[in-house]
């Protein structure tokens, strides 16, 4: 298991938790984004090259991601009061 879908899982487990059905909520609003995404994945900006940056609307998180060959492949699944850059070690 990759540590952005590790984080995908928490959090969406914590939702759950909070009230049945938000934790479902959160995977379609990341499921939605990344059909967004992948439609134009150079539309959103670059954070740190090669990542770039989309901003769920509904959720305090924000999907970190490259392109690689045509396939979007997601790098964190960060909440926003996270510590920025946490995930910097995962991009080589």
């Amino acid at each position: 298991m990759s540590a952005a879908t590790a984080e995908l899982a928490e959090a969406a487990l914590y939702y759950e938790q909070q009230q049945a059905g938000i934790g479902a909520d959160f995977l379609k609003a990341v499921e939605a984004a990344v059909q967004t995404i992948q439609q134009n994945p150079e539309m959103w900006p670059v954070w740190q090259k090669p990542v770039r940056s989309f901003r769920l609307a509904r959720f305090p998180f924000r999907l970190f991601y490259w392109e690689l060959a045509n396939i979007i492949q997601v790098v964190a699944v960060a909440h926003l009061s996270r510590e920025p850059g946490y995930w910097q070690n995962r991009v080589r």
